[in-house]
Formats: C-alpha cells, structure tokens, sequence
C-alpha cells in the first residue's frame, strides 16, 4: 500500500520527458525573436539617423543656412546643428550708430557683432540622442578617411550638397547597417551589410 502512495506523488520519466520537450519547443520559437529585438533597435535608429540627415539638409535648403549632424563617436550619439549666432550674444551685442552723412571717419574693422558658429538647432533635433548600449557607431568614412574616434561632423551647404559620407552602425550581435549620404539631394540610403 505504501508503495502505490508513493508512485502516484512522483513524476514519471515519460512526463518529465513531456515537460522538457515542451519547453525545447518555447525555447525553439522564441530564441530566434530575442536575436531580432537587437536587430529591429538597429534598424530604428538607423532610420532615425536618416531622417536627422535628411532633416539637416531640408532645412539648408529652405533656410538657405548651412546645418549639419554632429556625430560624436565615442560615447554613439548625435544632434543637428546650424550656422547661427549665439542668442544671449545677440541680446548683449552693443549698437553703433551709423554715420549717413560721411562726417565722422571711416570704420576699418569688421562690424563688431556676434559670431556665427556651429550652434544646437532649437528644439528636439539640437539635443544630443545618444544610441543604446547594445549599439555602436562603429565608424564614419567621409573624404576617403576611415574615423572611428571623436567628433565627425556631417555638413550639408547652403544648397543641401555635402561631401559623400557612408555612417556604419553595429550591434551587439554583429550585424552591420551603414547608411548612405549622397552628395546631392539624392537622400540617405540604409543598407544591410550581413
């Protein structure tokens, strides 16, 4: 009597056996998809990247002011950027007045106003978004060089031309995004490199 107690509290071989393959099966159906949370992260901040570009080119051409993206390779992260003055310069920027008659002497030096620099554009585009820890700017070759450290900035002219640039994003897994920057106003290309 003991021992009909005992078999019906323990498990069998055969339902053991059960309960591994059905776990083998769960595991076999969602270890793939894990795999592809990385890639699919990769593909969205590629696109992200592209349309930043894309939106610094735009905006040279409407506003007829150089923009560019501003990589910074070391820590994967970026912003756009604008040909502008500094706001709190403007507001302090004292003002000569204009001698129309031609009485006074002749200034020989430039207008003393405030500087143009590489300036955040206003608003979301001018914060710095930084790239998750699983992803990497691996490189950027623009001009013929190969950069994989410090700064690299992405300039578009006036009239949306720039240098062709190529962008290399990777994961954690290995796989490899790299984004085209056309010359022209073409636009910007995400190509898998796998």
């Amino acid at each position: 009597m003991q021992r009909a107690s005992l078999s019906q509290a323990a498990f069998t071989l055969i339902e053991m056996m059960a309960v591994l393959l059905i776990f083998a099966g769960i595991a076999a159906l969602f270890a793939p998809q894990v795999g592809s949370i990385t890639g699919r992260l990769l593909e969205h901040r590629a696109d992200e990247l592209a349309s930043q570009l894309e939106l610094a080119r735009q905006r040279s051409i409407l506003t007829g002011v150089p923009h560019r993206v501003l990589l910074d390779l070391e820590s994967s992260g970026y912003r756009v950027e604008w040909w502008a003055t500094d706001p709190e310069e403007e507001e302090t920027a004292p003002e000569t007045p204009l001698d129309l008659h031609g009485r006074g002497p002749l200034p020989l030096s430039p207008p003393s106003g405030p500087a143009l620099d590489w300036r955040p554009m206003p608003g979301m585009s001018g914060r710095f978004v930084w790239i998750e820890e699983e992803l990497l700017i691996a490189g950027v070759k623009t001009g013929g060089d190969w950069l994989e450290r410090g700064d690299v900035p992405i300039e578009f002219d006036w009239n949306g031309t720039t240098i062709p640039t190529t962008v290399h994003l990777d994961d954690e897994s290995g796989r490899k995004l790299v984004l085209h920057v056309m010359p022209l106003a073409e636009g910007v290309r995400v190509l898998d490199e796998n």
